[in-house]
């Protein structure tokens, strides 16, 4: 029997591997930037379950960091769609206090 993994815990599981994994493809941009996650969520996935249904989860979304030099942590996390992710990314200009993607 095949069972599938929960989306919000797949979501838990790559938010840990890209801050931890060395080996995993985006460590480089997260875990090799010095980005880690809050205690709390780190130990606990049930702790992130909690604050991720309390905070508009919704498998169409994913977790997106506020400040993008900043941890993944309950005051610097939010769910967001792929255009509001694309918009906050490391190689986006900021020009008059606007973050600028290349298309723009």
């Amino acid at each position: 029997m095949d069972i599938k993994e929960p989306i919000l815990y797949r979501r838990w599981r790559g938010m840990r591997s890209r801050c931890y994994n060395s080996r995993a493809h985006e460590f480089k941009n997260y875990g090799g930037r010095g980005i880690v996650i809050c205690p709390e969520w780190l130990a606990d996935y049930s702790a992130f379950e909690k604050w991720a249904l309390s905070h508009g989860f919704s498998p169409e979304l994913s977790i997106d960091r506020i400040d993008v030099n900043g941890n993944y942590a309950p005051d610097n996390c939010r769910w967001a769609d792929s255009l509001t992710q694309a918009r906050n990314k490391t190689t986006n200009l900021v020009l008059g206090g606007v973050s600028m993607t290349a298309g723009q």
